[in-house]
């Protein structure tokens, strides 16, 4: 009867054990997605953060260019 309580209880450890890991490898698998998706957003931000120094550098001279030709 013991052998057979163990047994059961080796089963049942066995099947915890895997059910961790697979929780586990499916956090690491989201936290991975979650890290692309984070860098492909900085790098969406950055892009915006250039075009708008861009911009304004054109406005900036505009404006200077404007002011000149009046002043």
């Amino acid at each position: 009867k013991l052998d057979r309580s163990l047994k059961v209880l080796f089963l049942i450890e066995t099947w915890f054990k895997k059910s961790i890991d697979t929780i586990l490898y499916m956090f690491y698998n989201a936290t991975k997605k979650l890290e692309l998706e984070l860098d492909n957003i900085e790098t969406q931000r950055s892009a915006v953060t250039t075009e708008v120094e861009s911009v304004e550098k054109v406005i900036s001279e505009d404006i200077e260019g404007t002011f000149n030709a009046f002043g």
